[in-house]
């Protein structure tokens, strides 16, 4: 399977109908202090974010989304979580699952 990569974020089938992404979101991450220029889409992996989505939505593929730090939560940057989540909410319709994984708790 040959896959997409960019900045730490990756895109691949993972079979007929279904796609895997897997989102860099040290991007938002409230302890790096040279995001603060810039939250709502330091390094673009945002806007590819939405045009592998839409691509899907196109496709009808469904699509898993995995993250590492949870937007909403303390450690993530306001403006890129609420443009993570206009996203979401964009695309409701082709997400299968939406999960995010932090050192702290898991959540579903």
């Amino acid at each position: 399977m040959v896959g997409v990569f960019i900045r730490g974020s990756y895109a691949t089938k993972v079979m007929d109908g279904s796609k895997l992404i897997s989102l860099n979101t040290g991007f938002c991450e409230v302890t790096n202090f040279f995001l603060y220029l810039n939250q709502s889409d330091p390094d673009s992996s945002m806007s590819w974010f939405v045009k592998e989505l839409y691509k899907s939505e196109l496709k009808g593929e469904k699509v898993y989304v995995l993250a590492h730090i949870p937007p909403g939560d303390s450690e993530c940057l306001e403006g890129w979580a609420f443009n993570y989540y206009r996203v979401i909410q964009r695309f409701v319709n082709a997400l299968r699952e939406n999960s995010k994984d932090s050192i702290r708790k898991l959540m579903f």
